[in-house]
């Protein structure tokens, strides 16, 4: 009897000891999901894009609410903190809107028209990938105020225009990461050339500042 029970109580240690190299194992390196190709970017109807990719959308209150589109979203990944000024801030055209952070990256999306910050979403602050799982919907990021509407969105994107420049975009994009991709970076496109969603993590921090420049910090296309 009493070896069988110094059995039992021998087989009881392993397994505790195995149970906890598992977790130990499972808390040091977490299973990373498989990487996958970005799908073609959509924008729903009523919503303006701007060049900057910042996508708005008029309330009933005469407000606009603004996030980030879902060509930007794709490619930034999951987001991992979300700046933006508080509310009662006056923001000219062009000035930091709000910005994305993943990793040691930040991505400023300059405001599309001056206006007034009158809310930010607390959702998207407390999680910020909301802002890229439903970048039209729970993900908005910040509403505005503006003087002047017509002359606010007269320089965006909306319907057809908007689906047009997201496949312009698209083609531009290819063309940067093919130009900026090499051996030594974790690869950008996919199979079939499309790229990847979160590929800006990849890139080293000359082309990643270079992307901003070319797809972010512009007003005209």
């Amino acid at each position: 009897m009493t070896a069988i029970l110094v059995i039992l109580t021998i087989l009881l240690a392993v397994a505790v000891d195995v149970a906890l190299v598992a977790l130990r194992r499972r808390r040091a390196a977490p299973p990373q999901p498989a990487l996958q190709p970005m799908a073609e970017p959509r924008v729903p109807p009523a919503v303006f894009l701007a060049p900057s990719h910042a996508w708005a959308h008029l309330a009933t209150d005469g407000t606009v609410r603004l996030g980030a589109d879902d060509f930007l979203c794709q490619l930034v990944g999951t987001v991992e903190a979300v700046k933006a000024p508080p509310p009662g801030t006056r923001v000219a055209r062009g000035e930091p809107l709000f910005t994305l952070c993943v990793g040691s990256k930040e991505v400023a999306v300059p405001a599309p028209f001056p206006g007034e910050v009158v809310a930010v979403n607390p959702l998207v602050v407390d999680k910020p990938y909301l802002a890229g799982r439903d970048p039209y919907g729970v993900g908005w990021i910040v509403s505005l105020w503006t003087r002047d509407l017509t002359q606010a969105l007269q320089s965006l994107h909306i319907g057809a225009q908007a689906t047009g420049f997201l496949r312009r975009e698209m083609e531009r994009l290819h063309e940067f990461l093919t130009q900026r991709w090499t051996p030594h970076q974790a690869a950008v496109l996919a199979d079939g050339g499309m790229p990847l969603r979160g590929c800006l993590q990849s890139l080293d921090e000359a082309s990643f500042a270079d992307f901003c420049r070319t797809f972010i910090q512009r007003q005209e296309v």
